[in-house]
């Protein structure tokens, strides 16, 4: 038991030693200190926000995709329609 206090005890010394460490070099390197979870918080938004993004552009490509098969598919219908009514044609002129 002796030896698990001094040993818990040595490690919260160091805990508070680093913790100081990088206190002092936060306000070196930034002029004051970060709050590190809320950093991490804006990684992560900033990832979220891209992604959305991405999936933005994803979407208008392939509305724009969709959009032009539905041209296509439509002149094709034009198409087909005029050859049945030119075959109808035909065909009743042949019979009559």
């Amino acid at each position: 038991m002796f030896c698990f206090t001094i040993t818990s005890k040595y490690i919260l010394y160091q805990i508070e030693e680093l913790e100081g460490k990088v206190k002092d070099m936060q306000m070196l390197k930034f002029g004051r200190l970060v709050d590190l979870d809320k950093l991490e918080t804006v990684s992560v938004n900033r990832t979220v926000e891209e992604l959305k993004e991405k999936l933005r552009q994803e979407e208008l490509w392939s509305t724009r995709v969709v959009a032009k098969w539905d041209v296509c598919i439509t002149c094709l219908y034009r198409v087909l329609v005029y050859r049945r009514i030119v075959l109808d044609v035909t065909v009743y002129s042949l019979l009559h």
